[in-house]
């Protein structure tokens, strides 16, 4: 198993698995985990996968994973295990991280982020010059917001209810080491976790942190020796 998610019905597992495929794990009523129907589609393997109530204007039913085949897959546990939405990278170009709402997919291609319309399957804008490595994490924070990680060690925070371009729409970064994986929590998802590629963990009120003071809701913890 390389990663999980819940649906939000609380009885469903979305699970990626080091064979390459997608598989759901269901709650059964006297506790026991049953395995599902399999998600297929997959050329290469799983990159990122996410679940959450947002995508599809909030139907709790769907996921998305991206692939080093060049795709982000949109599949919806009521129709079978074929997907219902697919967009494609420039060239075939790796995608390493994913996430959804509504109207919108981002995706982590390469060093650069993209952002497509649900609406057509197309790109809508790609931002290539934020990040010097591979991007692994991107989330939506907000309506019009979301943040970026990359393995260069920059965390970095757009915003586009104004307008959405590379340059103008960035709010602000934090920096560490390297990044592994990234993730928001918290009421309001207003706090950010890092786990790096040097075993620290990391955390951040993404806020505050982009307002350039020093020290602004930071914290770190490093794995026992």
């Amino acid at each position: 198993m390389l990663q999980l998610e819940n649906l939000p019905d609380a009885r469903t597992l979305v699970v990626s698995v080091s064979t390459g495929g997608v598989k759901l794990v269901h709650l059964a009523d006297d506790g026991h985990l049953v395995q599902g129907q399999v998600a297929e589609g997959f050329v290469e393997p799983v990159t990122d996968l996410h679940a959450r109530a947002s995508l599809g204007n909030g139907d709790p039913h769907q996921f998305q994973c991206s692939s080093t085949d060049g795709f982000v897959r949109t599949w919806d546990t009521r129709t079978g295990g074929r997907p219902v939405e697919s967009y494609s990278s420039q060239h075939g170009r790796p995608v390493y991280s994913c996430d959804g709402d509504a109207t919108r997919v981002l995706g982590g291609v390469g060093d650069e982020i993209y952002l497509w319309d649900r609406r057509t399957r197309k790109t809508v804008k790609q931002f290539p010059d934020t990040h010097l490595m591979d991007v692994v994490q991107v989330r939506w924070s907000g309506p019009d917001a979301f943040i970026s990680a990359s393995e260069d060690g920059n965390i970095a925070v757009f915003d586009l209810s104004q307008v959405i371009c590379e340059e103008d729409s960035f709010v602000g970064a934090v920096s560490i080491n390297s990044t592994r994986r990234m993730g928001l929590f918290g009421q309001d998802s207003e706090r950010l976790w890092c786990a790096s590629n040097t075993e620290t963990l990391h955390w951040w009120d993404w806020r505050a942190a982009c307002d350039e003071a020093p020290g602004s809701g930071t914290g770190t913890a490093e794995a026992p020796n």
